[in-house]
């Protein structure tokens, strides 16, 4: 693989969105970019270091711990990240601590109801995407607490072939090898940021005007 690069259309979007009052809104999709780009360079590491048995005498366990957790929660980040400029651009009411994350958003029905169609619609695109639950259920555990594994036992100078598999709960299939964490993390964030890149690039996500912009915080 090669280092993720922007197609003309998304960077068309990026000029689209300096042309917007909110500038945060170019920012917080630019980081989306730069999360999407770190997951392209963290697949191509994982397979260099499996492919080469060499991670700078570390252990494979390590790398097994570390590279799922990378991947799962930037690849959540970069849909917040995006829901989190939507909002902006939409004019939801601001909040003082904190951005908009996407699951924020989809718990609040009057809330969602503010944004343009396209918006909601692209969150609900993200939501019911066949990876979503899959990587949610990778990385909350990782946050919070931890996750069943079966592992594979290795040192640094005996490098198995096989890598761990993470079990999952609540999600279909029950079981995910931590490689296939990385490129579907990947894959997923590389999605949807393009998605919601053309929508803006087409015109079909703008900038609310201040008198569509809404009143009710609820």
């Amino acid at each position: 693989m090669s280092a993720y690069e922007q197609s003309p259309d998304q960077k068309r979007a990026f000029e689209v969105m300096r042309q917007w009052p909110d500038p945060e809104c170019s920012a917080l999709v630019s980081w989306a970019v730069r999360d999407v780009e770190s997951l392209h360079y963290l697949a191509d590491l994982d397979s260099h270091v499996i492919e080469g048995r060499n991670a700078l005498g570390h252990s494979l366990p390590t790398v097994d711990n570390a590279h799922p957790k990378w991947a799962a929660t930037t690849a959540m980040s970069t849909v917040d990240r995006c829901a989190a400029a939507l909002a902006r651009a939409d004019r939801l009411p601001k909040r003082s601590n904190r951005e908009y994350s996407i699951q924020e958003i989809e718990r609040n029905p009057p809330k969602k109801r503010l944004l343009q169609e396209a918006s909601s619609d692209w969150i609900d695109s993200v939501l019911h995407h066949r990876r979503y639950a899959q990587l949610k259920s990778v990385r909350d555990p990782i946050v919070h607490g931890r996750h069943a594994r079966v592992v594979q036992l290795s040192t640094r100078d005996e490098w198995s072939t096989q890598r761990d598999i993470i079990r999952l709960e609540g999600s279909e299939p029950p079981e995910i090898e931590v490689g296939d964490v990385v490129v579907r993390a990947r894959d997923f964030a590389t999605d949807h940021i393009e998605s919601v890149l053309t929508l803006i690039a087409d015109g079909a996500i703008n900038y609310a005007p201040a008198s569509d912009a809404p009143t009710d915080a609820e």
